[in-house]
């Protein structure tokens, strides 16, 4: 029987809320420039963007950064390779 390995991609969504005090000199125009610049660059969890928005002032409460519970997940074979040796 040949084998077959798959090369499989599996993508998590997680949904956050975060608890935060902007800085009173922040206009809302501003504040989607600020966001842009915090979710850019090596932005790996919610952790890394929570320590971007410190930078720019924010004051951080609550956040969960739990990653037990994903809100929707994605699965796609991107690839095989077919084996026939034995």
């Amino acid at each position: 029987m040949p084998k077959v390995k798959l090369f499989v991609t599996e993508k998590l969504t997680y949904r956050r809320e975060i608890d935060a005090e902007m800085p009173e000199e922040i206009e809302e125009n501003d504040l989607n420039r600020i966001l842009d610049w915090a979710q850019s660059g090596v932005v790996e969890s919610v952790g890394d963007f929570v320590h971007n928005l410190r930078e720019k002032g924010f004051k951080i409460g609550h956040y969960d950064d739990d990653f037990d519970s994903p809100a929707d997940g994605e699965v796609e074979c991107d690839d095989y390779e077919i084996n026939d040796d034995d």
